[in-house]
């Protein structure tokens, strides 16, 4: 019996090595971490913004508004300009409760997350005084620490914003559970 060929994947010679980032530039190192930037990891930055309570609050406002419009439609069957008013009212606030993850990515893609160009690494470097956001490209973004006005995090991520639609994201899976949690208080306390 013929032996079969197991066929093997090479990297041609001429392949460019991947983008290394540089660490050493930065004074006052605290923490840096690198991570793929793709579809996945926009959409749990996006989740990030606005949070979930606006959602829940639209929708509560949508309950509310059927409930005052049953409310006046038993008071006065004739009263048709209130109950449609707030109809539309709760059917605008359904869409949006509904929609709320796809309002949160368009806003995402229009703010510093979203993407320059075909980079799909990023590299986030905190200084003493500062935030670094670098891609392969060898596009860098640098946030002072004193314009942090908000900082998100869980066990998936962190989003800390600077205004401005600025914001600088890091996944938990880039560093260690501990380097995370570190990040995350230290990053709190300068917002403070």
């Amino acid at each position: 019996m013929a032996k079969k060929k197991t066929a093997r994947k090479t990297r041609p010679a001429s392949a460019e090595p991947a983008h290394k980032f540089d660490d050493e530039k930065y004074e006052g190192l605290r923490f840096s971490a690198t991570y793929d930037y793709g579809e996945l990891a926009l959409s749990k930055a996006a989740s990030y913004l606005g949070g979930q309570k606006a959602r829940i609050a639209s929708f509560a406002v949508s309950m509310a508004c059927l409930a005052l419009m049953i409310v006046v439609l038993i008071a006065d069957a004739n009263n048709l300009a209130p109950a449609i008013v707030l109809l539309v009212l709760s059917m605008t606030a359904t869409a949006v409760s509904t929609n709320w993850h796809n309002m949160q990515l368009r806003y995402a893609r229009n703010s510093s997350l979203g993407f320059k160009g075909t980079s799909s690494r990023r590299h986030v470097v905190v200084t003493g005084d500062a935030v670094y956001v670098a891609d392969e490209s060898g596009a860098e973004e640098r946030y002072d620490l004193s314009d942090l006005r908000s900082v998100s995090a869980d066990d998936d991520g962190l989003l800390a914003g600077f205004g401005g639609r600025r914001y600088a994201y890091v996944p938990s899976t880039a560093m260690s559970a501990s380097r995370f949690q570190e990040l995350s208080r230290e990053l709190e306390a300068a917002r403070s």
